[in-house]
Order: C-alpha cells, then sequence, then structure tokens
C-alpha cells in the first residue's frame, strides 16, 4: 500500500510489459519504462503534473475504491482541458491515453482520468443510438464513431434523426440528467465548434437549442469502446471492467491500445478497461 501511495511516484515499470497488483482496497497497474512524446504543456495540479515529455502523479488516499476524492476528479479535469489548449484535438485525445498508459496508477483511476466527469466524447469512444420505431415495428439501432478530429460519423445502421445534428459541430458532450425536469428526456447531447466552447455551452444548453440534442423517453445513446476477445471485436460500455468483458479464465491481455501484455498472478477481473485491449481467454 506505501508503494501505491507514495508522495509523487515518477514514471517507472518493467521490462516489456504491464505489471498487476491487486491491493487492499485497490488494484495497481505499473507501466514498463517509457516515456509520454514531448510536448511544450506545463500543466500543474495537486495530483497530476505534465512538463514536456515527464510526468509525476499524487496517488490519492482511498478508502473506498468507489469513491474517488473530487479534487482527483477536478485535477483531471483539468489535465484534459489543458491539454486541449496547447494541443490540436487529435493529438490532445491521444495524450490523454498516453497518460494514463504510461502512469502507475489504479486501473479505475486511469479510467476516470480518460472518461470522467461530463462526457466529452473522444476516441476510442462510439455511440450506440437505439430509438423506439415505429409502434409494432421494434426498433431502429445505429453506432456512431468519434473521430481524432472531434467530428462524429454514422458507421453503422441506417440514417437516424441525429445524423443532421452531427454534422453541423465539431466538440460534443454528453449529459446525463439527474434532477427532476418536465422535459421527457434524461439525457442530452451537446455539440459546438470546439471542445473550448463545449465548455461554455453546457450551461447555455436550454437557451441554445442548436446545440442540444435531447433524448426522448425510451431513446438510448450509449458511449461503448471496442475491444478484442478471442479474435472477436466486441463493444462493451465506458467504465467496463475484465468481468464485463468475459466470463471466461484470462491467459493473455493488453493493457489498452499499448500492444503490450499484462502480466499477474491476481485475479484481472477487476481491472478496468481503457478500450482497444486484446483478451485472449482459456478453451
Amino acid at each position: 500500500m506505501a508503494r501505491a501511495l507514495a508522495a509523487f511516484l515518477l514514471l517507472s515499470g518493467c521490462g516489456g510489459y504491464y505489471r498487476y497488483e491487486r491491493l487492499a482496497n485497490t488494484d495497481l497497474v505499473t507501466p514498463p519504462n517509457s516515456k509520454l512524446p514531448r510536448t511544450k504543456c506545463v500543466i500543474e495540479t495537486e495530483t497530476i503534473a505534465l512538463r514536456g515529455n515527464r510526468i509525476r502523479y499524487k496517488a490519492p488516499e482511498q478508502d473506498d475504491p468507489s469513491r474517488i476524492p473530487m479534487y482527483v476528479l477536478n485535477d483531471f479535469r483539468t489535465l484534459r482541458r489543458e491539454l486541449d489548449r496547447c494541443l490540436p484535438p487529435a493529438k490532445a485525445a491521444a495524450a490523454v491515453h498516453q497518460v494514463a498508459l504510461k502512469v502507475p496508477m489504479a486501473s479505475g483511476l486511469a479510467a476516470q482520468l480518460v472518461y470522467g466527469g461530463n462526457l466529452e466524447l473522444r476516441p476510442p469512444l462510439s455511440l450506440h443510438y437505439v430509438t423506439p420505431n415505429e409502434p409494432g415495428t421494434g426498433v431502429l439501432t445505429a453506432r456512431y464513431a468519434v473521430e481524432p478530429n472531434g467530428r462524429i460519423r454514422r458507421v453503422e445502421g441506417p440514417e437516424t434523426a441525429l445524423d443532421g445534428f452531427v454534422s453541423k459541430h465539431q466538440a460534443f458532450q454528453l449529459l446525463y440528467l439527474t434532477r427532476g425536469a418536465d422535459a421527457n428526456h434524461g439525457e442530452i447531447l451537446l455539440g459546438a465548434a470546439s471542445r473550448e466552447a463545449l465548455r461554455h455551452t453546457t450551461a447555455a444548453c436550454e437557451s441554445v437549442e442548436y446545440s442540444c440534442f435531447p433524448l426522448e423517453k425510451g431513446t438510448v445513446l450509449r458511449p461503448e469502446f471496442a475491444i478484442t476477445v478471442d479474435g472477436v471485436r466486441k463493444y462493451v460500455p465506458h467504465f467496463s471492467t475484465v468481468r464485463d468483458a468475459t466470463d471466461r479464465k484470462i491467459v493473455f491481455i493488453t493493457r489498452g491500445a499499448s500492444k503490450r501484455p499484462i502480466r499477474t498472478q491476481a485475479s484481472l477481473n477487476g481491472l478496468a478497461l481503457l478500450g482497444g485491449e486484446i483478451i485472449k481467454t482459456a478453451p
């Protein structure tokens, strides 16, 4: 536990593989020795700091791994925001994943770093869209890919009401409504010209009609990413664990899309996925 909660962890690792450990109330994924691609970004927060290609990370105290301190979530949000400001959209999205893959960190925290807070849609996420069809004719389903430049395009299924909306915008965020409202929807998809503009749009959504796409009752827009299990590509919701992906014994798994394997004697069932994993199971 002391190792996981050390004041600051510099990039460290072992060989060309990730090491996975179960700790008292969480886990720890230690990456192989590697550095981030060099950038001109200088970002300082209490939890995480980035300068050039060096990063330092202060692991938070967590009595309950399901409850992440708010200051940590805010620091992660700051990192994503500042990367958006100092890098082009495609490189900013890739940099967030690189940080999650190259810092010794609990797997659940790594997933929060990439996907936590208000869900700004970035690769490798896609959207699974399901909406009621004409009465008695079932449902209409489609899949929309999030591209590196932030745009969304339909890649599977027929044209839907979402097509016209996503064609008008460059950056998107999915909001889940947690308070009672007269509106007949529980989710709203926001669209804006850039990620910076998206943050200003959130508060003004109801007064900027063209930037909001309410999801009516019965319609689902689920963020998912692709993984490969025994050679078969499948989609799972973001914040999924290995247990959600398969109930079979794992014999090989990569960490995210790094293509580098994880080695461990511990059960991997609780490992939080990042998207792009390759999993092989026992026959």
